[in-house]
């Protein structure tokens, strides 16, 4: 799914419950992940970041039953694939009532392949910007987001005084 189709997908009143997010763009990972995270307010997260992760907290997470009642979300980010088996049972415990969303730092799609097999169609693969325009769009949409009226020329000073770096950029607005 490309980055216009995850936009309407977050619009829409259902949106599945398990996503997987890769590419080479990290700021724009982290940005639609909060999107997705944010669909989901209600559920109890555990987040496990790079080598925090663990396929037994995990899965006593995502599968197990709460003693809140609640229902499970569990947020991943790695720059490593899960094993297909965990995969598998990661996504097939998302039929009981609970959500999954998986932030990829993997840029090479032939490595992600299985990954995104996996998920079938609920995945999104990002881009570095292709032109500064794009850059500055989503420059803007941060920017209103955290409720700050700034021009487009000062965004285009921001973007090219961080050396195009969107990430960078983007947290400086957040100063």
């Amino acid at each position: 799914m490309y980055r216009k189709e995850l936009e309407a997908a977050l619009n829409a009143a259902k949106f599945p419950n398990y996503f997987l997010l890769y590419g080479a763009d990290e700021y724009q990972i982290e940005l639609f992940a909060k999107e997705i995270l944010a669909k989901f307010k209600d559920f109890e997260i555990l987040s496990l970041y790079y080598d925090d992760y663990d396929f037994d907290a995990a899965r006593a997470h995502l599968c197990e039953p709460s003693l809140f009642g609640g229902s499970p979300l569990l947020h991943v980010k790695s720059n490593k694939k899960i094993p297909a088996k965990e995969l598998k049972i990661l996504i097939d415990g998302c039929k009981n009532g609970g959500a999954f969303v998986f932030e990829l730092f993997e840029s090479d799609a032939k490595a992600v392949f299985d990954t995104q097999k996996a998920f079938g169609t609920n995945f999104a693969r990002f881009f570095k910007p292709s032109n500064p325009d794009e850059a500055i769009n989503l420059l803007a949409k941060n920017s209103a987001k955290i409720g700050l009226n700034i021009t487009k020329n000062a965004l285009y000073e921001l973007y090219f005084t961080h050396n195009e770096n969107l990430y960078l950029a983007a947290s400086e607005l957040t100063k």
